[in-house]
């Protein structure tokens, strides 16, 4: 829709989805009724809470909810969905959204469904997201979502991509190892004239001056 607003009015929705951005229009527009999460104004609490405070961040976050791991995700998301958006909202997040990533990334949430938040720097993922498979890098934390009873019901993902800056390492790298090879050619070009020279008798060295056609040479 080309204004998702229209659709659902802020003042018809719940209060923890009364943002003015595009994810929480189309959280206001969609059809949940066909979802394991039902009625936004009957989620638990604190789906509403995690809801309303991944869409107000402006970093890159999202909510994986239930055994069922429905996908929610702010603005700031968007971008790294490629064109899985807008289509990967309300679906499972590892059968539907991330499929290609499964093998990696089912391991990592199952642990938080455990109970144990999960940190990386740099994870390195094959992501479909523009039609072909392209490695992408990201730094991000996973935290387990609890109800008021102390149970685990979701996780909380708050990400950053890196691939351009790992790319920029990666190519830096390759450059200073150019250029070492590049240095140690040279130490054993020079080591080798030298040890020639010194092979007195063995070995002349000399100088053409090629203009005036003269030869200067050692005994």
């Amino acid at each position: 829709p080309s204004d998702l607003d229209q659709l659902v009015s802020h003042e018809a929705a719940p209060a923890f989805l009364s943002h003015a951005g595009e994810m929480a229009g189309r959280i206001r527009a969609h059809r949940w009724e066909g979802s394991p999460l039902g009625d936004p104004a009957g989620w638990p609490q604190t789906l509403q809470i995690l809801t309303g405070l991944m869409l107000a961040a402006g970093q890159p976050m999202f909510l994986i909810w239930g055994p069922e791991r429905i996908w929610l995700y702010n603005d700031a998301f968007v971008p790294l969905l490629g064109r899985k958006h807008p289509g990967a909202l309300g679906r499972h997040a590892l059968e539907e959204v991330w499929s290609e990533a499964r093998e990696t990334l089912c391991p990592l949430f199952d642990k938080v469904f455990a109970g144990v938040a999960v940190q990386m720097d740099d994870l390195a993922l094959e992501l479909d997201r523009m039609g072909t498979p392209r490695e992408a890098h990201f730094s991000f934390s996973y935290t387990p979502a609890r109800d008021p009873s102390g149970a685990v019901v979701g996780l909380f993902g708050v990400c950053t991509e890196t691939t351009e800056l790992c790319e920029r390492r990666r190519q830096q790298e390759a450059n200073e190892d150019a250029l070492s090879r590049a240095a140690a050619d040279a130490r054993a070009a020079s080591e080798r004239m030298e040890l020639a020279l010194r092979a007195g008798s063995m070995v002349g060295a000399w100088v053409w001056d090629v203009v005036a056609d003269r030869l200067v040479a050692d005994e």
